[in-house]
């Protein structure tokens, strides 16, 4: 699933570009694509959490 990949690449743009309006609804969305173990969902393997510790 790139969504998460391509919506945190745009909002670090938006970020860069200092757009207030759009900064706040791209960090909207990456927190949305969050999973509870706060981590994004292609980072550990397509949504499974594994929480070791």
């Amino acid at each position: 699933m790139a969504w998460p990949l391509l919506t945190g690449e745009r909002g670090n743009y938006e970020l860069e570009a200092h757009r207030k309006a759009q900064e706040q609804r791209f960090a909207q969305a990456m927190e949305r694509f969050a999973v509870d173990a706060t981590v994004y969902m292609t980072e550990n393997g397509l949504g499974n959490v594994t929480v070791t510790g």
